[in-house]
């Protein structure tokens, strides 16, 4: 990985976040919709291995039914672990920047 990608500058941590970005890239025509997928767990909710996470939650009772929803957030900041060569891939495309905000559900 390290020869193809041109990672050797980058640290072990950088270069998990590099092949996090860079394998889950997806290439979407403008307009186009597409079905997200997120598993997701109550108790781990603000886990994330790569990136910072914000934490806001409140505890959860039991009995209870609640509305929620997911909100992904992507910043420009995230393709800075892409090296030159993977940018140059994808120089005729525009990086989305944004929020991916779930369809509501009651827990």
């Amino acid at each position: 990985m390290e020869k193809e990608h041109n990672l050797r500058d980058f640290d072990d941590q950088e270069i998990l976040k590099n092949y996090h970005v860079y394998t889950n890239i997806k290439v979407i025509k403008a307009g186009t919709s597409i079905i997200f997928m997120k598993k997701f767990n109550p108790i781990k909710m603000n886990e994330d291995k790569f990136y910072e996470i914000y934490d806001y939650y409140y505890p959860i009772k039991s009995n209870e039914k609640y509305k929620m929803l997911l909100e992904y957030c992507i910043d420009e900041a995230k393709y800075n672990y892409l090296t030159p060569q993977q940018k140059e891939k994808y120089k005729n495309y525009k990086f989305f920047i944004g929020k991916i905000i779930s369809n509501e559900v009651e827990i």
